[in-house]
Parts: C-alpha cells; structure tokens; sequence
C-alpha cells in the first residue's frame, strides 16, 4: 500500500498497486507520502527525486541508498521499488514523481538539443540515469510542480521534464554525447555554482585554456555563447527565488548581480517569454 496526492488535487489516494498508475492526458505527477514494498516496471518512463526522509533503492538488482535530493530517470523496463528507512519516521517520507509517456521524452529531449539524440543517451546508458539535486533545484521543481492552473498545467509539466533532463546531461559528463569532458564539467560547475556572479575568468581559469579556446569550443560544442550560458543557469536560478514570496524583484535583480530591476526583467522576458512578476504570479 501507498499514498499519492495527484496534480490538480489535494486529496491523498491509496494505491495497492503500481498498476493503477495511469498518464493522464500525457501530463501527471504525484506527491508520493510513502511507498509500496515490491518490485515492479512501467511502460512510460519516471522520474523521481527524494524531497524528504531516507529511503533505500532497489534497482535492477541493485541495493542503493536514498537521501534527500537524490534522483533518477526511470526508463521503460527498469525494476525497481522504493523502501523507507526504518529510522524515517512514519509521515517523514516523500517523494515527487513524474511520468512521461515514449511520445513525450522523445518530443522533449528533442526539443532540448535538435543536433544531439539526449532520447537515446538515456535509453540506451549501461546504467539508469541518476543523479544529484541542490536544494534551490528541488525547490524550483516542487513550485512548477505545485502550479494547479489548469491552463497553465501542461507548460510547467514540459518544463519541469526538460528541466529534471537537463539537470542530468549537466551532472553526468558521461552523458555528453561526444562533447569534450572539460566542457561538460565546465557546464556542471556554472549551472552548480550558487554565486551566481562568480567572473567568467574564474571559470575559464579552471579548465586550463585560454579564454578564446574556452569560448570558441563551448560555442562549437554546446550551440551556445559561455555568456550565454551563464545567463541562462542565473535566470534559472533566480526562479527558485522568486517562489521565495519575501524577496522583491528589485532584491532578486541585486542579488544577482544585475545592473538595475529594468535589466533583469528584460533578460527574464527575453529567455522565459514574461516577466518575473507574471512568472511569480503563475508559479508562485
């Protein structure tokens, strides 16, 4: 037996079997409070992380710990189940899972690298994807997921997958499909790195090239400019903050080291399509 509260309900519903999971519309994620205790495998894929409480992994066979901000990307097949630890406390345990049809990973790890075939990295990787969230990562993720707008549903659903996808290609430089491993870990430490204005050359400087080679390679590798880059994972960043209902948009502009409230709002609008406000309004 098992408790899920669903997307668009507060209801908690008990489950006795994982069957009786079904994609709802293409879009479905759940806030599951405990877990059930026997194997088993899903036709769509799931992806989950640890919010709360410890919890020990049986994976293909494998016996692996689970601790807050742990997550994996479930494909097709995998055997798994979750089991708590019996030092977790009886409501102490959760877990946010989200399930995603064939149709759906493919569309949207096409649409995060056209060039590249993410789809087929993590279909086809020795071992099931996982990796490690920060804690303003499962924040952000927990806001988008808690968006109970029916219209607005879907939108946070996509960018939620995308984003939990992208988190991993940017953990796992083993995941690069062909790009270099500096760059790889050039990326993984920006995106990780939570001063947020840390100096380009500080970056640079890590990886033992020179700025023209750095840039020229990340742009050739990556499709995107290193400032770029580095914009986007500060925008990103500022998303958690901005679920933080205490900060003001002129604090979060400062905080990240924009030049003034006016300039952050445009490079917002430029990258996510609306304003921090309306973005907060929406998510928050």
């Amino acid at each position: 037996m098992y408790t899920v509260r669903g997307w668009d309900t507060k209801e908690e519903i008990v489950f006795d079997r994982h069957e009786l999971f079904l994609i709802k519309d293409n879009c479905f994620t759940a806030l599951t409070l405990n877990t059930g205790n026997m194997y088993h495998t899903h036709t769509f894929w799931e992806i989950f992380f640890l919010i709360s409480g410890k919890g020990i992994h049986y994976l293909n066979g494998e016996k692996i710990p689970l601790n807050i901000g742990d997550a994996y990307i479930l494909r097709p097949g995998d055997k798994h189940f979750v089991e708590m630890c019996p030092s977790t406390p009886p409501n102490g345990y959760s877990q946010r899972d989200i399930y995603v049809t064939e149709a759906q990973m493919q569309n949207l790890c096409h649409f995060l690298d056209s060039e590249n075939d993410i789809y087929s990295v993590l279909k086809n990787s020795p071992e099931t994807p996982r990796f490690h969230l920060q804690d303003y990562e499962i924040q952000s993720i927990q806001t988008m997921a808690t968006h109970r707008n029916g219209a607005g549903a879907p939108t946070s659903y996509k960018l939620m997958v995308a984003m939990m996808i992208d988190l991993y290609l940017a953990y796992d430089p083993q995941s690069s499909g062909g790009k270099p491993a500096w760059i790889e870990q050039l990326a993984a430490t920006i995106r990780r790195e939570r001063d947020k204005n840390k100096p380009l050359e500080e970056y640079i400087r890590q990886t033992g090239y020179c700025h023209a080679h750095v840039c020229r390679e990340f742009k050739k590798y990556t499709g995107m400019r290193l400032n770029e880059y580095m914009m986007s994972c500060k925008l990103e960043y500022s998303t958690a903050l901005l679920a933080q209902r205490n900060n003001s948009i002129a604090q979060i502009a400062y905080h990240l080291g924009f030049s003034n409230e006016s300039n952050y709002i445009s490079c917002f609008r430029r990258h996510y399509g609306i304003t921090p406000n309306s973005w907060r309004k929406t998510h928050g």
